[in-house]
């Protein structure tokens, strides 16, 4: 895994965005974590950094979750995509097939806790194809 990670995370929800933080920062330490939540934000992040992750969130109040990470892979096609959200798309597997998300994680306990040994599987891959996509929770 590198060591110098740069990790996007969109969320318009404070308390779990810095739930996000305080564990992905106790299991990477040497992460660099930026948390967006909103607009004007996200455009000034997107590109200032080659992003090895973006962790969004599937409904945000001030955008589509989905497209900000099909738009962060078509801008960073290295960048691994995590969508953590509390609920599915319907059509998740198109997702996959079409290498805009490398791994949906599901917005509860379980997930917050498995995030960070996620977030290294994903960024460990040499090469995260659409086929090797998954959905671990």
């Amino acid at each position: 895994m590198p060591d110098d990670l740069q990790i996007l995370l969109i969320d318009d929800n404070a308390a779990d965005r810095a739930l996000v933080v305080a564990l992905l920062s106790q299991a990477l330490e040497t992460a660099r974590i930026w948390e967006i939540d909103g607009a004007l934000e996200f455009a000034e992040a997107l590109g200032r950094h080659p992003w090895s992750v973006a962790i969004g969130e599937r409904r945000l109040g001030w955008a589509d979750g989905e497209a900000l990470l099909r738009t962060v892979k078509q801008q960073h096609p290295m960048c691994r995509t995590i969508l953590f959200a509390t609920e599915a798309p319907e059509d998740l597997g198109t997702f996959g097939n079409q290498g805009s998300i490398d791994v949906y994680v599901r917005k509860e306990s379980t997930g917050f806790l498995r995030l960070p040994e996620l977030l290294r599987e994903s960024v460990s891959e040499p090469d995260l194809a659409p086929s090797s996509w998954r959905s671990p929770l």
